[in-house]
């Protein structure tokens, strides 16, 4: 024990020479140990404990002697609090702490004393990952958060259930069947920016040379919107089902007939039975980022996703080019169940590649003001870089599958890690180290669930 009131003992000398053996405790170390025991359990920044300590110090006699009383029960309270509950994260945060006044987006209530977590819209400009098993309520904390943000919102919906909380969310639903056009920004050479957005399709395609007939290509078809426009005066716009077509009229030299044959199969998969990527007028993408959108994929396949998701990033991307730099959230992305779009893949080696060519992307949207929120049901099969490049972390109903990497991540203790198997439903460990460079653990806010009952209805 660092004080108890049966052996602590006055005997530091008063230079002063006041007689007062309390008073003298201005003078005394062992009020600097408990000062720092008051740090250890996260008590030290509440404006009654420090009131208390500064009577302990400079009070007379008989009040000195009940605020070091008083003080030392404080922390015995602590000891007992924290003995019989077993709780990893304690010393819980303060209301000073985590509220932010009770502005901003509310998180979740921190466990054992039910203080509110807010954090302010603008460090979603960071990237969140969201993390825990399957109906553990990633779904529920995230809708929690969006419905609390004032931006502009699209979220990628694999699972096709989002669209029940539209109404809820202020937001439209682009219903089955869609496609997406190659729509260029109007800020930059429409060449420049289909070269851009091939390049990303030729890496996930995992055409390592794709990138030139596929240019090749695409200049072809861009002549041939030049004479459509100059005859018929209409605007229109290239699909990657007219580069596949135009594939075969491209000059052959200096291109291997491996690599033309590779693009076509890669590009044949993208358009699909479905006709995803097969249309000149798709969707309104810049109409998509001015409100708010849901975007159901579960017609998608999973390359079609990952084309998805690294188009409209692109698009946003290039069209942040010539715009200022902000310092504010202004559009989020929510990728949910994400290992329909960024999860790294395995070969039958057990290796793949470890970082995304969206990472690049990802990374420079913050400085356009764009936001994103990935969820997935482990870490394991993210890309290392989309993971480094995540500040915010969200852990909802636990993991089955822990590693140090979560430790390293969130900045856990080893007894902290070792307790996320065994989260409920609702309970959640947020981290966002802008706000609090601890973990919070608590449980998120009640929301309607999406379950089959409310499919049904």
């Amino acid at each position: 024990m660092i004080l108890d009131q049966n052996n602590y003992n006055f005997q530091n000398p008063d230079p002063n020479g006041q007689l007062s053996q309390f008073k003298s405790l201005r003078y005394d170390p062992e009020m600097e140990r408990l000062k720092l025991a008051l740090i250890a359990i996260n008590k030290w920044e509440i404006h009654q404990i420090q009131n208390l300590y500064r009577r302990a110090k400079k009070g007379t006699a008989r009040g000195s002697q009940q605020a070091v009383f008083q003080l030392l029960k404080i922390i015995e309270d602590y000891k007992v609090e924290h003995m019989e509950s077993a709780d990893p994260f304690m010393p819980h945060a303060t209301a000073e702490q985590i509220s932010n006044n009770r502005r901003g987006v509310h998180i979740l209530d921190q466990a054992g004393n039910g203080i509110p977590m807010y954090v302010d819209e603008d460090n979603f400009l960071f990237i969140t990952l969201t993390l825990g098993r399957v109906n553990g309520g990633k779904s529920s904390a995230i809708f929690n958060i969006l419905r609390q943000i004032s931006v502009n919102k699209l979220i990628l919906d694999p699972k096709n259930i989002w669209h029940l909380r539209a109404e809820a969310l202020n937001a439209q639903t682009v219903f089955w069947p869609y496609s997406v056009a190659l729509e260029i920004p109007p800020t930059v050479e429409a060449m420049e920016g289909l070269f851009l957005m091939l390049e990303g399709i030729s890496a996930i395609c995992g055409l390592q040379y794709g990138i030139v007939p596929m240019s090749e290509s695409a200049k072809l078809c861009r002549e041939q919107v030049k004479k459509y426009i100059a005859q018929t005066g209409k605007n229109t716009t290239i699909c990657l089902q007219d580069i596949y077509h135009a594939l075969n009229l491209i000059d052959l030299k200096g291109i291997k007939r491996d690599y033309l044959a590779s693009c076509k199969a890669a590009l044949m998969l993208l358009v699909g039975p479905n006709n995803l990527f097969a249309t000149r007028n798709g969707l309104p993408i810049s109409e998509i980022y001015n409100g708010n959108y849901i975007l159901p994929t579960h017609r998608c396949s999973r390359l079609q996703s990952q084309a998805l998701y690294l188009y409209f990033i692109s698009y946003k991307l290039i069209d942040s080019y010539e715009a200022l730099e902000s310092t504010h959230l202004e559009s989020i992305i929510v990728i949910d169940d994400s290992s329909s779009y960024i999860s790294k893949s395995e070969n039958s080696f057990g290796s793949g590649y470890k970082n995304s060519y969206a990472s690049h992307a990802t990374k420079k949207l913050r400085g356009s003001g764009q936001g994103q929120i990935f969820v997935n049901q482990d870490l394991i099969s993210v890309y290392d870089d989309i993971k480094s490049a995540s500040v915010n972390k969200i852990i909802v109903g636990g993991l089955d599958e822990i590693s140090n990497e979560i430790a390293t991540m969130m900045n856990l203790t080893e007894e902290q890690v070792k307790y996320l198997p065994q989260m409920k439903p609702r309970e959640c460990i947020a981290y966002f180290p802008k706000h609090y460079p601890k973990a919070v653990h608590g449980f998120i806010p009640e929301v309607a669930s999406i379950n089959k009952d409310s499919l049904n209805g």
